[in-house]
């Protein structure tokens, strides 16, 4: 299967997915592992299989209006975070909670001894006059 999306951002937003049959998919020579752009894959295409109109769908809570319709159109289940990565996850966010407060205290460390500094060269500034 190979998903694309629309380049043209001033175009209709289309989603366009590609389906290989089950013979050409065995028949293939090796997975393609990286794309030779940005935006082309130097994947065979398959006949469109399907085209989904994505202007004025947008995102509700939850999963958006698009990603249901993928979701359906491929019979695709949701696979739920093992324990082991939604420990990762916790982790994750604690370390980016701790660098905040690490940077916001760099910033109050960085403010005071700029004003230290200002407050030395005007007290210079005085001495030399």
């Amino acid at each position: 299967m190979t998903v694309s999306r629309s380049s043209n951002q001033s175009g209709p937003a289309l989603l366009t997915v590609h389906f290989a049959s089950p013979s050409a998919a065995a028949s293939a020579p090796r997975p393609i592992s990286s794309t030779t752009s940005a935006h082309t894959s130097s994947a065979p295409v398959a006949a469109c299989s399907y085209r989904k109109d994505g202007d004025n769908k947008h995102e509700a809570p939850g999963r958006g209006v698009i990603l249901e319709a993928l979701m359906e159109l491929t019979k695709a289940k949701q696979v739920l975070p093992t324990e082991e990565e939604v420990r990762q996850l916790a982790e994750l966010e604690e370390f980016r909670e701790r660098a905040a407060r690490d940077a916001e205290a760099q910033n109050k460390y960085l403010a005071k001894t700029k004003r230290e500094k200002e407050i030395m060269d005007r007290a210079r500034n005085l001495v030399d006059v």
